[in-house]
Order: C-alpha cells, then sequence, then structure tokens
C-alpha cells in the first residue's frame, strides 16, 4: 500500500488538492510551475540504484511579460494578488521515504523558492527526495505521484493551478551513476550561427549513486558517450525526437568521452579539472536550424546505467 504525504499549509484545508481552480484579481495565474526538468527530452525517470537516493525536481515561471511577481517564504503569508504560495502532495512508494526539500519537512515547500520572480524568469528547486527506507531495496517497478499546487496568498487560500508528476520508476542491480550537469561552457545553451563547426567541449563527473564517490576509467570499462537529439520546437520535454527519425542531419557515430585522469594526491588535491570526462562534440553534423539537445549516456548499458544524465542544449540558427 502507498502513503500519501501531502504538504498541508496552516490555512490551507486538507482536501486543498480536491479543490477547483480559481484565478486571482486579475482573472489569471501568473505562476507556473512544471517537473518537466525531470524527464528531459521525453527521457524516462530513472532507473535507479538499489541504494540510490532519488531526487525529485521543479521548476516554477512567472509566465507575465511584464509583472513581477512573488512567492511566499512562510505558507502563512498573506500578500497582494501578485503574491503566491507554494502547495504539494506525494505518494510514497513502499520500501520508500520522502521528505519535501532538500530533506527536510520542517519548511514550507515554497521556502527553498522564496522570494520576487521578474517577468519570464524560471527558477529550479528540490521538490523532494526518496530514500530507501532499508538499503539496498529489491530490484522492480515502484509507483509514485507528485503534485505541485499554485495557491493565492489570500486568507481564503484557494487553489489556482497544480501539475503532477508520476508513473513507475525502475531500480536495477546494474551500477548506476550520477551526473549532476555539465560544466561550464555547456552550463549554458550556446547559440551557434548557420556555417559554425566550432565543437562545443563537454566536462562533465559521474559519481557512484551509493557512495558518491568520483567514478573514472578505473571502475567505468567503457567510457561514456554523448547522444544527441534534435527538439524540434520550442518545448523540448513534449517535442524532442531522435535524429534517425527527424530531417536533421545525422551523425556518423556517437561521440565517446574520455576520462581526464584523477589529480595526484587524490581526493586531497584541489584540482578543478580532476575526475572529469571530457570531448569536444562536434557541431558539423548538425546543421539544420532549430535546437539540440546533447545527453551524456552509459557507453554499455549492459555494464553500467548513468541516471540522472547531464544534459545540455545549443541552438543552430
Amino acid at each position: 500500500m502507498e502513503n500519501l504525504r501531502p504538504l498541508i499549509f496552516a490555512a490551507l484545508a486538507a482536501g486543498a488538492g480536491l479543490v477547483a481552480p480559481a484565478t486571482n484579481a486579475q482573472g489569471q495565474v501568473l505562476l507556473q510551475g512544471s517537473f518537466a526538468v525531470n524527464t528531459p527530452f521525453n527521457l524516462p525517470f530513472g532507473p535507479f540504484g538499489t541504494s540510490q537516493t532519488i531526487v525529485v525536481k521543479a521548476t516554477v515561471t512567472n509566465v507575465s511579460p511584464t509583472q513581477t511577481i512573488a512567492i511566499c517564504p512562510v505558507s502563512t503569508c498573506v500578500g497582494d494578488p501578485y503574491t503566491y504560495v507554494l502547495g504539494g502532495s506525494v505518494s510514497i512508494p513502499n520500501g520508500y521515504n520522502f521528505f519535501y526539500g532538500d530533506g527536510s519537512d520542517t519548511r514550507a515547500l515554497g521556502d527553498h523558492v522564496a522570494g520576487p520572480l521578474a517577468p519570464g524568469q524560471t527558477k529550479e528547486f528540490i521538490y523532494g527526495i526518496f530514500t530507501p527506507a532499508s538499503s539496498p531495496v529489491a530490484p522492480d517497478a515502484y509507483p509514485f505521484a507528485a503534485r505541485l499546487q499554485i495557491i493565492a496568498a489570500t486568507s481564503e487560500r484557494p487553489l489556482l493551478s497544480q501539475v503532477a508528476f508520476g508513473g513507475n520508476w525502475q531500480v536495477t542491480t546494474l551500477p548506476v551513476y550520477v551526473c549532476e550537469g555539465f560544466h561550464s561552457p555547456f552550463d549554458v545553451q550556446p547559440n551557434l550561427g548557420p556555417t559554425t563547426s566550432k565543437p562545443i567541449p563537454l566536462e562533465a563527473q559521474l559519481f557512484d549513486s551509493t557512495t558518491l564517490a568520483l567514478v573514472g576509467d578505473d571502475t567505468i570499462g567503457v567510457a561514456p558517450v554523448a547522444a544527441v537529439v534534435f527538439v524540434d520546437g520550442t518545448a523540448p520535454d513534449n517535442n524532442a525526437k531522435d535524429l534517425s527519425e527527424s530531417d536533421a542531419a545525422k551523425p556518423s557515430s556517437r561521440e565517446q568521452f574520455k576520462f581526464d585522469g584523477f589529480c595526484p594526491g587524490f581526493p586531497a588535491c584541489s584540482d578543478p579539472k580532476s575526475g572529469n570526462w571530457s570531448l569536444n562534440l562536434s557541431t558539423h553534423p548538425y546543421l539544420q536550424p532549430g535546437t539540440y539537445g546533447v545527453m551524456m549516456q552509459s557507453g554499455d548499458a549492459g555494464q553500467y546505467l548513468i541516471s540522472p544524465p547531464c544534459v545540455g542544449t545549443f541552438v543552430r540558427q
């Protein structure tokens, strides 16, 4: 039987998830929530290791082109019509515990992103984490669900909108490594001219999902690869497709990362390049105008997996 853990604010009824959506005084909701960051380019959520802590992220966006809005830092605040409160509820699979935010139930969900949001601004935050109740958990499919609620910061606390994220994540006995993000300069989306062929330098680190230790080529026998997808539109989470299924130029092969090694005296040394996997990604095959997604994937999915993977995008003008 799954456990349901709602995050209920002092001024919010326990059945808030069932309240009909309402609008603010302006007749529109300017704060939009999303869980799409967990499944970039329509990738599945997972699989995960038997002792892995599973992180669920979310984003909030100010969809107004002109109006600054705010998220309350505490659940009991009352603000103007442009101030919002966040709420949530989760369905917890057997074998796991859940904690909102970065691991604490003592703060309101909105505390993690509290403050003003400029027009068009998006903030990413950790919605919550699932941790094995007793490690390791059995390899299986685990059903879960999460909801992010946008609530007006008025005394009535009407529910304005909510988004859901759920399904089944797979737990595997294969080694699973975590990639926390590409390093600079690919932590920012580059824009390439129509004929630019300059490669994009990719750098990232892999961590053991259980011990969180850096992982090098002494552990991984087949190096990770860079897979590229063509995003046909402006919403990568909805419109990504494999290059082989699009009209975009097709790469001759997936490009392989190279391990840069550990600095002398590792882990006591402080070289920021130590433990990096790197690759100069050729952009020449990708000439069709549009947005491309790049992800770091296992070089042999029968030996190990990378979850979550590092992902990034570039634009071809």
